[in-house]
């Protein structure tokens, strides 16, 4: 009876000093609305990390965790560890211009939640129509420059655009 306990005991420590548990990371953070300065609720969060293939570093990224903000424009993603060079954290929603940034691995700790708050800006789509009304001749000059713009947007880049001529009647937008 004294050889059962024993070897029993024995066991229960074994197999409880050999727990392998399964470490985890956890990013969260807010969303807001730069334009409006409020939460942003159901922007999209994805956190995607660099692929290493055969010891070689890819340009690739995988998606690792993906989440909806809620009201208060929170989320939360966990995800397991992996042994990666970089994580790319990306917010986008309809009617804002998208965001991502670079989340080092060695800033992230299981024992605690990593937090990145980023803030993404509405989007407003301008439209306009150039037309030369009264034309003099061919040396006729319109000069368009956007000035004051949110030059993320690679329509307004900040470069000046020419149209010559009598017959300028275009729509830029």
């Amino acid at each position: 009876m004294r050889r059962f306990l024993f070897v029993l005991f024995s066991c229960s420590l074994i197999f409880s000093a050999c727990r392998n548990d399964k470490l985890d990371w956890k990013i969260e953070g807010k969303i807001s609305d730069l334009s409006f300065n409020s939460a942003l609720s159901g922007a999209d969060v994805k956190l995607s990390s660099q692929e290493v293939n055969g010891g070689v570093f890819s340009a690739g990224y995988s998606t690792v965790a993906e989440a909806s903000t809620v009201s208060d424009g929170s989320y939360e993603l966990e995800f397991e560890r992996e042994n990666v060079p970089d994580y790319r954290l990306s917010v986008s929603k309809d009617g804002y211009f998208s965001d991502e940034l670079s989340i080092n691995p060695d800033d992230l700790s299981p024992d605690e939640s990593f937090t990145q708050n980023m803030s993404l800006r509405a989007r407003a789509d301008v439209t306009f129509r150039l037309i030369n009304s009264q034309p003099g001749d061919e040396q006729d000059k319109i000069i368009i420059q956007n000035l004051n713009a949110n030059f993320e947007c690679a329509c307004c880049n900040g470069e000046e655009r020419q149209f010559t001529g009598v017959d300028v009647d275009t729509t830029i937008g």
